[in-house]
């Protein structure tokens, strides 16, 4: 009789390590059916109608393709554009927040506004009217109105700004690409239509 319950014994030990070995894994504690990660594919996007193994692109974006419309603006559209539409939304949005609250002077916030503001202003834009602009330079900062004055090296603080000033006369001087000449007026250069007359020195270039 005690043979037969350890017979007994010893087959439900094992049963019972057999089903802790092959039992299911534990969710943790606080995984629930509204915190599942989504896969983050759009399944919208999908055309189901087409089998994988005979056009895997049809399969994929079939359902985005189908729904979506080319806007007029664009002769294609992808998910790219629409990102970047997104994106440039997001962009405004910045902005106009910063030309609304401008924040302290100096600040990236306040540089940010007021150049959106100066750029809004058509109303002061008009007035001030624009002038043809004339590059000296490689630099985005080498611009001059057409009867602007060309900074002079000599006079700039610093040595490198003062070598790149040089540098660009140089070369507009040897190439001759600009659409006028430089005149040198009082120790300093000004931009002039070519073919004008130098003035004399010490004069004023008309």
């Amino acid at each position: 009789m005690s043979k037969n319950i350890l017979i007994a014994a010893a087959i439900a030990v094992i049963l019972g390590a057999a089903w802790w070995l092959t039992r299911p894994a534990e969710e943790p504690a606080t995984a629930t059916a509204s915190t599942a990660l989504a896969s983050g594919v759009h399944l919208d996007a999908l055309d189901r109608g087409t089998r994988p193994q005979d056009d895997f692109y049809r399969f994929v974006n079939g359902g985005w393709l189908d729904a979506t419309a080319i806007p007029e603006i664009y002769s294609g559209y992808t998910v790219y554009h629409t990102v970047y539409e997104d994106a440039e939304t997001v962009l405004r949005e910045i902005i106009e927040d910063a030309a609304a609250n401008p924040g302290e002077p100096g600040s990236e916030q306040r540089k940010v506004g007021d150049f959106y503001a100066t750029w809004m202003d058509a109303a002061a834009i008009d007035a001030a009217g624009i002038k043809p602009q004339v590059s000296w330079g490689t630099s985005p900062e080498m611009v001059l109105p057409i009867d602007g004055r060309i900074p002079d090296p000599d006079a700039e603080p610093d040595p490198g700004r003062r070598e790149s000033i040089a540098r660009a006369l140089a070369y507009l001087l040897e190439a001759d690409v600009v659409t006028g000449q430089i005149l040198f007026v009082d120790g300093g250069r000004r931009l002039a239509p070519r073919g004008a007359a130098e003035p004399p020195a010490g004069g004023a270039a008309s």
